[in-house]
């Protein structure tokens, strides 16, 4: 819980810098998603997948399996989660389902493994995860509405 705690303290003090790097780029990169008819997001999506959504799932991994290790695991995946999410923010996505998702497997790290498994099967969540999501959703109406979905 405190790796969470951490990572969500980054991305609130990042959000000083990516707020305005986001208000800048939204229209030129939507434009560039239009332009190449979608071919755009191609590699955008291939960029998440590689450098943020595998390191952060393995690393979550680890996490949930070797609880020994987890301060060697929180200093890789802590500033993995902090830059996925503002890549997230800056990045276009297909829907805001996407970005949602995007976000929450960033902002629910070291659970990310958890939250795609509630994601996908509908587990319940475990408590902790269920500790970070409520927290997360009492802060963004967006997230709480995407939650209620699932």
């Amino acid at each position: 819980m405190w790796a969470n705690k951490i990572v969500d303290s980054f991305i609130e003090a990042m959000a000083v810098v990516v707020v305005p790097v986001q208000i800048v780029l939204t229209i030129p990169l939507g434009c560039l998603v239009l332009v190449t008819l979608g071919l755009y997001l191609f590699p955008v999506d291939l960029a998440w997948m590689t450098l943020f959504l595998g390191p952060l799932i393995g690393l979550s991994w680890l996490w949930d399996k070797f609880s020994l290790l987890r301060i060697p695991i929180a200093i890789l995946g802590i500033p993995a989660a902090v830059l996925g999410d503002a890549y997230t923010s800056i990045m276009p996505s297909i829907g805001e389902e996407s970005r949602i998702t995007r976000t929450l497997v960033c902002r629910t790290w070291p659970f990310s493994l958890q939250f795609m498994a509630f994601k996908s099967i509908k587990t319940a969540p475990a408590s902790d995860l269920e500790q970070v999501l409520s927290r997360l959703a009492s802060t963004n109406p967006e997230i709480s509405t995407y939650l209620r979905k699932l």
